[in-house]
């Protein structure tokens, strides 16, 4: 299996091949299920989104789901407002979003450790995971904010090696509308803050690099 995957990652046109059956292997599970009977988060979904934007959803969600925040539901909004509010056009747009985590997937296992195979392999663990294309078809804010958090990932990953203003700036606003997607990605926020501090004290990093990842936190965190 190692070998054919290795062959695969060398051959240009074989590789590319095999990505886009991935792409569309994983596509065509979730299609086998976008009918699946709405349930009750979904139903809340919508029943946010059909207000007006976006004091209408603001006050629908303080006076009813206090729990969550706004950015999906606006999204969702226009959604039902230029392409119809049919079970099959709201959940292809969480679909959409389901299927750009694979390719994502792949870069950022690549920046990770460096192989080619590994990353094919963690876009394909990604594209059948049960709990991934679950969510893919959910009309929910849940692909949504595994896409911004796996952007976190990448743009740490920028940062970490270029210590470039560039990849901070785009972390930052990353990790800043996160949490407008769901309120518990503030503790994604917290965690990676923790972590990565922990470890640039670890390897000695320059000051410089440390100041700006903090006054970057700082900003996130307003």
């Amino acid at each position: 299996m190692e070998k054919f995957i290795e062959t695969i990652t060398k051959n240009k046109w074989l590789f590319g091949a095999v990505f886009a059956v991935i792409i569309l292997f994983g596509l065509g599970m979730r299609l086998t299920i976008i009918d699946f009977p709405l349930w009750y988060d979904e139903g809340c979904s919508i029943a946010a989104a059909i207000n007006s934007f976006p004091f209408g959803i603001n006050d629908y969600l303080w006076n009813h789901d206090l729990q969550h925040t706004p950015f999906y539901f606006y999204i969702l909004h226009f959604i039902m407002q230029f392409f119809g509010d049919s079970e099959i056009v709201l959940r292809a747009s969480s679909i959409v979003i389901g299927i750009a985590l694979l390719p994502l997937t792949y870069i950022v296992t690549e920046k990770l450790v460096s192989s080619k195979k590994v990353a094919l392999v963690a876009m394909l663990l990604m594209s059948v995971n049960t709990f991934q294309v679950l969510y893919s078809i959910e009309i929910r804010m849940y692909p949504y904010v595994m896409l911004l958090t796996l952007l976190s990932v990448n743009y740490l990953i920028d940062y970490d090696r270029k210590g470039d203003i560039s990849s901070l700036v785009k972390l930052s606003i990353v990790n800043i509308v996160n949490p407008y997607f769901l309120t518990g990605s503030i503790v994604w926020n917290i965690a990676q803050f923790i972590i990565y501090t922990s470890y640039l004290d670890m390897k000695k990093a320059d000051n410089k690099m440390l100041k700006n990842y903090l006054v970057s936190c700082l900003v996130s965190s307003v």
